[in-house]
Formats: structure tokens, sequence, C-alpha cells
């Protein structure tokens, strides 16, 4: 009983472990490199080019519109 909590203890001190140095990563990680990420955001996000309208998927011909007539049910 005592060795399967220390293997418990052991994997929950590397887990810990690992998060500490992987929040300690991330912290360098933005401080140098953040700067260049957020201009990468404004510039792919930001587009001076007009909007281009859609074609139609379907030709001319197709899909007319047809006169709607409303069937009472209780007249039958």
């Amino acid at each position: 009983m005592h060795l399967l909590f220390s293997i418990l203890f052991l994997l929950l001190l590397l887990f810990f472990f690992i998060f500490i140095v992987a929040g300690i990563f991330g912290i360098f990680r933005s401080l140098f490199t953040g700067n260049r990420q957020k201009n990468a955001v404004r510039k792919t996000t930001v587009s001076q080019e007009p909007v281009r309208r859609r074609e139609k998927f379907f030709k001319e011909d197709e899909g007319e519109y047809v006169d709607y007539e409303e069937i009472d049910k209780d007249a039958e």
C-alpha cells in the first residue's frame, strides 16, 4: 500500500513539474514573440479588397416561382 501511494505521489509531482515548466516556457514565448503574432493577426483580418458578390449556383431557367394556394382541410 505504501508503494502505491509513493508511485501516485511521484506521478503527481511529475505532473505539477511539467505544468510549471510549460507555464514558464509559455511566458517566455509570449514575451519574445507576442508583438509579431499580434501584427500578423491584424494584417490577415483587415482586408482592403472589395467584397465580390458570389454567382448563382443555378441557371436562369431553373427554379420558377409557383402561385401558392392554401387548401382548407375542413372543406373536404
